[in-house]
């Protein structure tokens, strides 16, 4: 892995469809070795969220990206699911939650999300394992980027009042945005209420949302 993979995501970041993240500014964390466990996935990138939120988020406001081999993240979609979730877990406990607190968390809720250090972060999920057509398709095998956006940098960009004219015409023009380039726009998995099923789109359009939270995980 390593610059070849950070340009693929470069190359995914300049055609989407969405109007905005063409001129994000983000950064990358170091790929994840094909030999490590998701613990061992988990504890590496937990430093490179934790230094990113301390000094990388000044120079680079609108997220981190990291690359790992669906060996360690999950093979197909059914363990790539239960991976993600193991991932979640593993950077929970590095910032020093145990299984107890975790449990706690109420992910259903609309307002929850990802939180490290402090930091909220909105994440994608963008796999090989996703068909062409899906938008969170990358073309490299073998290959799923994690893509953590802090929900500053997402506010700042989107109409908060999800009632109003202005977001409204947002949500048209992407969908027109990524109809005339032949892409999958599932509508209901965007909006769903929870920002959590949002983290991982389901393969196909017109699927139930992936609920990755309820997936089985690793034992640590």
């Amino acid at each position: 892995m390593g610059e070849n993979i950070n340009n693929i995501f470069r190359t995914v970041q300049a055609e989407t469809q969405c109007p905005f993240a063409k001129s994000a500014v983000i950064t990358f964390a170091r790929s994840i070795s094909a030999e490590f466990s998701v613990r061992e996935a988990g504890q590496q990138l937990y430093e490179d969220i934790a230094a990113y939120i301390q000094e990388g988020i000044a120079t680079a406001p609108d997220g981190l990206a990291v690359a790992l081999p669906n060996t360690v993240i999950g093979d197909d979609f059914e363990s790539l699911a239960s991976g993600f979730n193991s991932l979640y877990r593993a950077l929970k406990i590095r910032d020093g939650f145990n299984e107890e607190a975790i449990a706690t968390e109420n992910i259903e809720d609309p307002s929850w999300q990802l939180t490290i250090g402090g930091q909220r972060l909105f994440t994608l999920v963008f796999s090989s394992l996703y068909p062409v057509a899906n938008p969170r398709h990358i073309d490299e095998a073998n290959t799923t980027i994690i893509f953590f956006q802090p929900v500053q940098s997402f506010n700042d960009r989107i109409p908060q009042d999800k009632g109003s004219e202005e977001f409204r015409k947002l949500k048209a023009n992407i969908r027109s945005r990524f109809a005339k380039a032949g892409l999958a726009y599932d509508t209901a998995i965007h909006d769903e209420p929870r920002e959590a099923a949002k983290y991982l789109s389901p393969l196909h359009l017109g699927m139930q949302a992936v609920e990755w939270w309820k997936s089985g995980w690793s034992e640590f």
